[in-house]
């Protein structure tokens, strides 16, 4: 049986294998083999992924040096065994068993987020999903893996977001940043890259050392980030991995929201 993703025309995306017939109707239906097989459920999405860690990934998804710098190492995009010692030292949050017990929070989140928007809006006013509920999973997740944000790295957390935006256009629309020797020249997108770059490490080791004071010396439960750092103090992964998986997953604009 052969596997075929269909999409709105207004999700298109570029699929790097050979020999994909591509037709164009409502939807756009990318196809395998002659045999389609429709993904509508949680099980069709299992079966295909079950043995995705067997399966060697393009360097930066075929995509240049641009997309190397800003998640090349990401848990999502290595293979073999460099994938499975991040995977170990960041999956924890992630397991089914961990997740069952963020519902609560994650209602509060919304909870909270939705009488926001309304001070911020007119009497009268329609929702627009993109815009108006992008940052709440964003912020959802952050309070899981970096525990309850103070107001300082909340604010500073949402300040990133903008340039992290502008990199992530300028890695789609590729062209010469695509090579490794472009990133000597003076572009907006190189230093956009190195902006972006700086200030996502910053506030990651503020918010790890705020959690460390919360469970050293407040006695609160250690969250995710604390382990996910001593991975890198004792040599299991790299910083740059590590920073690089935690942009992939909490982007408000990622589309992999955990460890695959």
């Amino acid at each position: 049986m052969g596997l075929s993703i269909r999409l709105p025309l207004s999700n298109l995306v570029w699929f790097p294998w050979g020999n994909v017939r591509i037709t164009v109707d409502k939807y756009i239906e990318t196809t395998l083999t002659t045999k389609n097989s429709i993904l509508t459920t949680p099980n069709d999405i299992e079966t295909v992924f079950r043995d995705s860690h067997t399966h060697l990934k393009a360097n930066s998804n075929d995509s240049g040096h641009y997309m190397y710098q800003l998640l090349g190492v990401c848990l999502g995009l290595i293979s073999g065994q460099e994938w499975r010692l991040l995977r170990k030292a960041t999956e924890a949050p992630f397991t089914r068993t961990a997740t069952t017990s963020y519902v609560d929070g994650v209602l509060n989140h919304a909870n909270q987020h939705i009488p926001s928007l309304c001070a911020s809006k007119p009497e009268k006013w329609h929702l627009r999903p993109q815009a108006d509920l992008r940052v709440y999973p964003f912020l959802a997740l952050a309070d899981i893996l970096y525990g309850t944000l103070s107001p300082n790295l909340k604010a500073r957390l949402l300040t990133i977001i903008p340039g992290r935006d502008s990199v992530f256009a300028h890695m789609m629309m590729g062209g010469v940043t695509r090579y490794a020797w472009a990133k000597y020249l003076p572009l907006q997108a190189n230093r956009e890259m190195r902006s972006f770059k700086q200030a996502w490490a910053r506030w990651n080791d503020d918010a790890h050392s705020g959690a460390l004071v919360k469970a050293t010396e407040k006695r609160q439960r250690p969250v995710p980030i604390i382990a996910m750092y001593a991975a890198v103090s004792n040599g299991s992964i790299s910083r740059e991995a590590l920073l690089q998986t935690l942009d992939e997953c909490s982007s408000p604009i990622s589309t992999c929201p955990s460890p695959h």
